[in-house]
């Protein structure tokens, strides 16, 4: 299929919509401007998803970050409300960790980064989970320096380490930075499409007590269009800091943006 991401994807709940979607998407372009000319149909898989990324090297396999997603769903589309970054006690660590160990070693994955979407759904009283996409690469849209924060190291910086070390996995501790931080991803949404005349301060933000960082993709002058996948979300607020205070942000980011693209846009 050519398309990525979530583009051109609609959850349907009946024939009726089934039909609707699949001649809006005849009838549109995808993200590479070419105009579709194939619909794929699949079951809908339920369930909590998670992104692992792992570092690999001769062999040895190391979870470095499991990204919980929460999503919501806007008109059918399915739309990344934030993504966070679980700890080694969280219940589902240890499952997807040993999960995708196997998986790897059966795709012959021994070298280099990783990166997987994986859903569990309960089913009778067990998790079970279902590998959705595993590619070898980088994880996306996190902060290295933002999870260097909350546990000590990233993917990115293991990657790394790796190279320059070639013996460091059989021997890298487990243990994060005891402190019980938290890193969020929080995914900015636009209602509006229009001609920006200005983009957020960083002080809109700013204030909140667990700021990090603010990434916003377009500038003055330029067309933002109203957000419907994760190929034109404007923008991420990264946080680092307790889940309660997290939370509280959250929240909060959600408050301000109910007036924040009237101000932004033409």
């Amino acid at each position: 299929m050519d398309s990525a991401g979530s583009d051109n994807v609609y959850i349907c709940g009946n024939e009726s919509e089934l039909k609707k979607y699949f001649q809006k998407i005849l009838n549109s372009t995808n993200i590479y401007h070419a105009k579709n000319k194939k619909v794929l149909c699949q079951e809908y898989i339920g369930g909590q998803e998670f992104m692992v990324h792992t570092v690999s090297k001769k062999g040895v396999i190391y979870v470095a970050e499991i990204i919980k997603k929460h999503k919501t769903v806007q008109s059918n589309l399915p739309l990344n409300d934030y993504s966070e970054l679980i700890d080694l006690d969280d219940e589902n660590f240890q499952l997807l960790s040993d999960f995708i160990k196997q998986a790897y070693f059966a795709f012959g994955i021994q070298e280099g980064a990783g990166r997987s979407d994986i859903k569990v759904i309960s089913h009778k009283g067990k998790k079970i989970p279902y590998l959705i996409e595993v590619a070898p690469r980088l994880g996306g849209t996190g902060l290295p320096s933002a999870i260097n924060e909350a546990q000590g190291f990233s993917q990115t910086s293991l990657l790394v380490d790796s190279i320059v070390r070639p013996n460091l996995l059989n021997s890298f501790s487990n243990k994060r930075i005891p402190e019980n931080k938290r890193t969020v991803v929080v995914y900015l949404f636009s209602p509006l499409s229009g001609i920006l005349k200005k983009v957020p301060a960083p002080q809109i933000f700013s204030h909140l007590k667990t700021f990090y960082n603010l990434k916003f993709y377009y500038k003055k002058g330029w067309e933002i269009a109203k957000t419907t996948d994760i190929t034109n979300f404007p923008g991420y607020i990264y946080l680092v800091g307790i889940q309660k205070d997290i939370e509280e942000d959250i929240k909060r980011i959600r408050e301000i943006e109910k007036t924040l693209y009237d101000t932004l846009i033409n």
